[in-house]
Parts: C-alpha cells; sequence; structure tokens
C-alpha cells in the first residue's frame, strides 16, 4: 500500500485537536478527524510538543469545567441537567447518592 504524505499540523488543527480532548474524544478518533492512522497519531504524539498540549489542554479545560458545574451545583448556584433537562442534585450528605429531580 502507498504511504501516504505527512500531515503538516497547523494552528487550526491544534486547536480542532484541543476542542477534541475537551469532549473527551478517543485519540484514535482525534487521529481520524485529523487524516492520520491512529498509529501514526500514536508516535507523532510522542515526540509533537505542540500536539502533546493541545491534548493536554483541552482535557485540562474539561475537568475544570466538569468540577466548576459540579461546585456551582453543589452550592445552588446552576443546577445540572441531563440529556432530557431533568435537575441532577448532589446529596452532599451521602456521596453514594445522587438524586434525579
Amino acid at each position: 500500500m502507498p504511504r501516504k504524505r505527512k500531515v503538516t499540523l497547523t494552528p487550526e488543527m491544534l486547536k480542532m485537536v484541543e476542542q477534541l480532548a475537551f469532549i473527551r474524544l478517543p485519540q484514535d478518533d482525534i487521529a481520524i478527524a485529523l487524516g492520520m492512522a491512529p498509529a501514526t497519531f500514536e508516535e507523532r504524539l510522542k515526540t509533537d510538543d505542540d500536539l502533546q498540549h493541545a491534548i493536554k489542554t483541552g482535557k485540562s479545560r474539561s475537568r475544570v469545567k466538569v468540577f466548576k458545574t459540579l461546585y456551582d451545583s453543589a452550592f445552588g448556584r446552576e443546577p445540572v441537567r441531563d440529556d432530557h433537562g431533568n435537575i441532577i442534585r448532589v446529596n452532599l450528605s451521602s456521596r453514594d447518592k445522587m438524586v434525579v429531580q
């Protein structure tokens, strides 16, 4: 099988990688979105600092958003809603219960 040309990652592509990592898309799917094989993406990730930074930044932003949402919900600022619009409340007195209302 003929080899494809090497994909040059532009700043726009790196921004897309960050956004896809933010929504927790698996790295194999990110690779396909970039037009490269997952194995190639893994090898590139080992050596490309900009690509590593984009993945780490996206995942970090995602964790911060989840934490902020849960924090705001726990202190009554903004309720967390599921896909159907139901409010999800975290019962702070019992860690193993979540009540959907």
